[in-house]
């Protein structure tokens, strides 16, 4: 009995830790070490090979290679996300080539479909020619854009961009602009016609007004924002960074964040006085210095956390918190029941004395912390 019982406390317990683990600790994108641009719903990784070049597979090796990470091979739903995929790749490889697109002609319904067996609801093909009727796989050409018709029993190797779902951009503010999330942040890179529109600091600081001008962390971010860039802007341009010089501290700080765990200025040189700021370059990622009140010019970028949580209610989806309180339900439910089966064994017990801590497994990493469990205790009087 006193086995069951500790099994089956462990493994609600079990339940319930990793239920409330992954609500708290998810993101944007998948957290495997591989490097994930986000946009819209969707995240993608641009495989890549030796000097900025795209690795070649066949479609079965691209197709594995993905499944095997738990992704799939590209699928585009819509002209925009047609037109990311052709922006964004100048940023990862070097050269025109094509990618291969995660659908095939399906012969039993006599048509294109995506290797997950839904219909293709946007198309791009290079030709209006009809498709052939068995061995047709397709690939991107990143230099028009267009769909081509090729042979898959031919063995053809192309790049593999993999993608995986993300989080919904509901979690940006809902304020009609163009957000853009990544990570734990949603950015606004604000535009006028095809370049950056250029404002004061104080404009800038303005304009980002009930959010933050951009705020970098890590070198993660920083180069996010190089690469992600040239989707939004055809000219390289400074924006501002949300920082200002504390002669009290003689050092940059961020506006809302304080001191600064990483810096990527582009000199040594010091700063003297209160009317310093900073502006980052996009053809270089570095930050250059630069006059706050002088009437200097820059683009801007705003950002606001991900995910905001309401005052008063945690973050998390409906169906990850009902999962919650329903296993805590279950623990409560079959601890009452093997507690009462233990009392009518041992009438002498009591209820303090009925749970022991025992950890339900083992980490090196996180605190060895969950519910108690029952035993027995038949040795006290």
């Amino acid at each position: 009995m006193e086995s069951v019982r500790r099994y089956h406390l462990s493994f609600l317990c079990r339940v319930v830790l990793f239920a409330v683990l992954w609500q708290f600790t998810r993101t944007d994108c998948p957290a495997d070490g591989r490097t994930w641009v986000p946009f819209r719903n969707s995240c993608y990784h641009f495989v890549h090979g030796e000097e900025d070049t795209a690795k070649s597979y066949t479609v079965t090796e691209a197709k594995r290679f993905c499944q095997a990470n738990g992704t799939g091979l590209l699928q585009i739903s819509s002209a925009e996300e047609n037109e990311f995929i052709i922006k964004y790749s100048p940023n990862v490889w070097k050269g025109n080539l094509n990618v291969w697109l995660g659908m095939s002609y399906d012969t039993k319904v006599k048509t294109f479909q995506w290797f997950d067996h839904t219909t293709l609801s946007y198309k791009n093909w290079e030709d209006r020619s009809d498709p052939s009727p068995v061995d047709t796989c397709v690939a991107l050409h990143l230099s028009t854009g267009m769909w081509l018709k090729v042979s898959c029993a031919d063995d053809p190797e192309h790049g593999v961009v993999c993608q995986a779902p993300g989080e919904a951009l509901e979690d940006c503010p809902n304020d009609g602009q163009k957000w853009v999330s990544s990570g734990i942040k949603c950015y606004l890179f604000v535009q006028a016609g095809e370049g950056a529109k250029s404002f004061t600091f104080e404009a800038a600081k303005a304009l980002c007004k009930g959010h933050e001008l951009l705020q970098i962390t890590d070198a993660e971010e920083n180069q996010y924002i190089v690469d992600y860039s040239p989707n939004v802007w055809k000219s390289n341009i400074n924006v501002w960074l949300g920082m200002y010089y504390d002669t009290d501290a003689d050092d940059f700080s961020w506006f809302n964040n304080g001191s600064m765990a990483y810096r990527n200025f582009e000199d040594g040189g010091d700063a003297h006085d209160d009317d310093t700021c900073a502006a980052m370059h996009l053809t270089s990622g570095q930050w250059m210095k630069a006059s706050c009140k002088d009437n200097m010019q820059h683009g801007v970028v705003c950002e606001a956390a991900d995910k905001p949580v309401e005052t008063g209610k945690t973050k998390g989806s409906p169906l990850m918190s009902a999962l919650v309180i329903l296993s805590v339900v279950a623990i409560l439910g079959i601890s009452a029941v093997l507690w009462f089966v233990h009392q009518r064994k041992n009438p002498g017990s009591s209820i303090l004395t009925a749970f022991e801590y025992h950890p339900p497994f083992r980490s090196g990493d996180v605190d060895e912390t969950c519910l108690v469990e029952a035993e027995e205790n038949d040795d006290q009087p």
